[in-house]
């Protein structure tokens, strides 16, 4: 079966799944239910996020910089702004 074959076939397995009885949190926009995001990421449809980016060298970086201290854990932020501002 070619790849195409298999996102017609799980997709029409999610649609006529019970997806309104799924608990949790709601399925991002373009998605019907969870099991069809499950699906797309094990057959590599979804591009997922680079967690670091690279930065341009005109950007100035400020990490971890703590603005509130709260019994659990403090909460910090990072900053980035632009060069010789």
């Amino acid at each position: 079966m070619n790849r195409y074959s298999l996102i017609v076939f799980f997709s029409l397995v999610t649609c006529c799944a019970g997806h309104n009885l799924e608990k949790g949190p709601k399925p991002p926009c373009g998605f019907w239910n969870n099991t069809l995001i499950k699906f797309s990421l094990a057959l590599g449809l979804v591009d997922l996020v680079d967690l670091s980016p690279d930065i341009a060298p005109d950007i100035e970086i400020f990490h971890d910089i703590v603005f509130k201290e709260t019994e659990q854990r403090p909460l910090k932020l990072d900053i980035y702004r632009k060069k010789n501002i």
